[in-house]
């Protein structure tokens, strides 16, 4: 429990180091300052759960979009209960398809035993994203806007 307790102070201590400008009037649905948290994943060793921040802005080209994400992912070995945090800062990229927003990330530094995450997002609502973690076994994940 101390970990996510600490990894979810991280993620809204983070928001500071990606400050993204105000939401303009008719801003696209993909575009602002998000926290997300994805549903427990993993397999017969371990479980784990993902949450973070992510600051999106659009991109250089149409239907495009740069993306900040800072994730804390906790991992728990099943045999045992204990738990281990890994923090990762993450530089993405998105493309809107049709309404589907397809996120693909790279390490800004290399973080032992954590691999880039992929995600698949669509709009639910103006402040509400719904999708899946693509690079956990389609683990669903929600995104919710920072006001």
């Amino acid at each position: 429990m101390r970990w996510m307790m600490a990894a979810t102070a991280v993620a809204l201590a983070s928001v500071c180091l990606f400050s993204a400008p105000a939401r303009a009037q008719g801003e696209d649905a993909f575009s602002g300052t998000w926290g997300f948290q994805s549903e427990d994943y993993g397999n017969d060793d371990y479980g784990a759960a993902m949450s973070g921040v992510a600051v999106i802005t659009p991109g250089s080209s149409a239907n495009h979009y740069t993306i900040k994400l800072l994730a804390q992912e906790v991992i728990s070995q099943r045999e045992d209960g204990q738990s281990h945090l890994l923090v990762a800062r993450e530089n993405c990229t998105g493309e809107n398809t049709n309404g589907q927003l397809s996120v693909t990330c790279t390490l800004a530094e290399p973080v032992d035993n954590y691999e880039p995450d992929t995600f698949v997002l669509q709009a639910v609502d103006h402040d509400h994203l719904g999708g899946v973690l693509t690079a956990a076994s389609g683990a669903s994940v929600n995104f919710n806007r920072f006001r």
